[in-house]
């Protein structure tokens, strides 16, 4: 009952998209095994973040399936004020100047 209420959870469309379930081969026993499915709501969160090619089973690379990354940036937009601000107030210049360091590389 658990296994099929863990493959139930790794399918749910809050996860993963259905389009990617459809292409790949079911997760083994010993992969449901080192699997744990958490629903939990999330107020601040911080991550472990890896780069490079993924680190697949060697069986998984002889499979017609795409893997990869898919990079994700995060990018600073032009301020917005609060529209109750006073007229006179402006953008200071560390807000429009803002930037922030990601691995070397400055996000603007």
């Amino acid at each position: 009952m658990r296994r099929k209420r863990q493959k139930r959870s790794l399918h749910s469309p809050s996860i993963s998209s259905q389009a990617r379930w459809a292409e790949v081969r079911e997760p083994n026993e010993d992969e449901l095994k080192k699997t744990l499915v958490l629903r939990i709501p999330i107020t601040e969160a911080s991550a472990k973040v890896r780069s490079g090619p993924p680190i697949d089973e060697e069986a998984d690379y002889m499979l017609p399936v795409w893997a990869g990354e898919l990079p994700l940036r995060l990018v600073t937009g032009a301020p917005t004020s609060d529209p109750r601000l006073r007229r006179h107030v402006q953008v200071p210049a560390y807000v429009r100047s803002y930037q922030t360091q990601s691995r070397g590389r400055k996000v603007s």
